[in-house]
């Protein structure tokens, strides 16, 4: 399922335009990522636990150059 499948089925279950879905789904997200780069963390129980994590950079490599 994409964003906009989202705004769909939140559109359709809620009895509002798709429009307004879209704006809430959207400010969903952004408040999500807002958290996280606040150092939060963002647990929505039976969905996910959303949060920063440090990860060591890694070296990439063209596999046409190989």
């Amino acid at each position: 399922m994409n964003r906009l499948e989202l705004v769909d089925r939140v559109a359709e279950r809620n009895g509002i335009s798709k429009a307004e879905a879209d704006r809430i789904v959207v400010s969903v997200f952004e408040e999500i990522m807002s958290a996280v780069t606040a150092g939060e963390s963002v647990t929505l129980i039976g969905f996910g636990t959303f949060r920063a994590v440090e990860s060591a950079p890694r070296t990439g490599r063209n596999p046409s150059t190989d």
